[in-house]
């Protein structure tokens, strides 16, 4: 596919891993979100 910048490999047959990588992926943009408030 042409929209995908990161390719993450996994197990996404597993919800253990699923849970895992989203978790990380909206930890992350919470984080660049404060960034965002704190530069404003």
């Amino acid at each position: 596919p042409d929209e995908i910048d990161y390719v993450i490999p996994g197990n996404d047959d597993a919800i253990r891993a699923v849970k895992l990588i989203s978790s990380r992926i909206a930890d992350a943009v919470l984080e660049g979100k404060q960034g965002e408030q704190v530069n404003a």
